[in-house]
């Protein structure tokens, strides 16, 4: 079911993708929209190995007995769990 669905989940995330460009050429580049970064841009600074782990992660989550258990927890999700148990503003949290 999981891979049945795919085509019509990627195709829903590329839409949101480009209303969030759409307003962000709009309000935030306002004065120059060529000025957004391209999507590739993006990742062109994260090594080949952890967008290949990625990859293969995702493709994990697909099978029919995957458990996230046993999966680790990145360290920056971690920090941010830390963060919010404390109290911290998860609005306007960046890190």
């Amino acid at each position: 079911t999981r891979f049945k669905y795919m085509p019509t989940v990627i195709k829903h995330v590329y839409d949101i993708y480009q209303i969030c460009l759409t307003g962000m050429r709009k309000h935030m580049f306002a004065d120059n929209p060529d000025a957004l970064p391209l999507p590739h841009h993006a990742f062109k600074d994260v090594p080949k190995k952890a967008k290949f782990q990625f990859i293969y992660h995702m493709f994990c989550c697909m099978l029919p007995y995957h458990n996230p258990d046993s999966m680790p927890e990145p360290s920056w999700a971690t920090q941010w769990f830390a963060d919010e148990k404390q109290g911290m503003d998860m609005t306007t949290y960046y890190r």
